[in-house]
């Protein structure tokens, strides 16, 4: 199991362009691991616009609930 102690020890063995290589690549992990997912898009008012058609009779009264009229 890796700990900082064993970290650092690798660490101070390491030639100066290592080492900047490393820190470039640590950066990159650090923003990898930090960026937080986008919030999902809600629709807008409207986004739906001509997916559905309705009847020109669409508002008309039913047959069915003619004895409650």
């Amino acid at each position: 199991m890796l700990n900082d102690q064993k970290i650092l020890e690798e660490l101070t063995k390491m030639p100066p362009p290592l080492k900047a290589e490393l820190l470039h690549y640590m950066d990159y992990l650090m923003g990898k691991y930090a960026r937080t997912p986008p919030p999902p898009k809600r629709p807008q008012f409207g986004s739906a616009k001509g997916f559905y058609k309705t009847t020109e009779d669409f508002d008309a009264p039913l047959e069915d609930f003619a004895e409650y009229m």
